[in-house]
């Protein structure tokens, strides 16, 4: 699994975020991840393309 710190943005790239990025390559490694977020979770993202978001 990489994990890195990345910017994310919407589709307006407006009011920029910090986030952990985890990127699992097993269903495990994802599901651990959930696990282990404690109180406030995790969020599953997309690409971040999507003009409603």
């Amino acid at each position: 699994m990489s994990v890195d710190t990345v910017s994310l943005t919407g589709w307006g790239r407006t009011a920029p975020t910090t986030a952990v990025r985890f990127r699992p390559r097993t269903y495990a490694e994802a599901a651990a991840v959930v696990r282990g977020r404690g109180p406030r979770g995790a969020l599953a993202r997309g690409l971040g393309r999507a003009p409603g978001d």
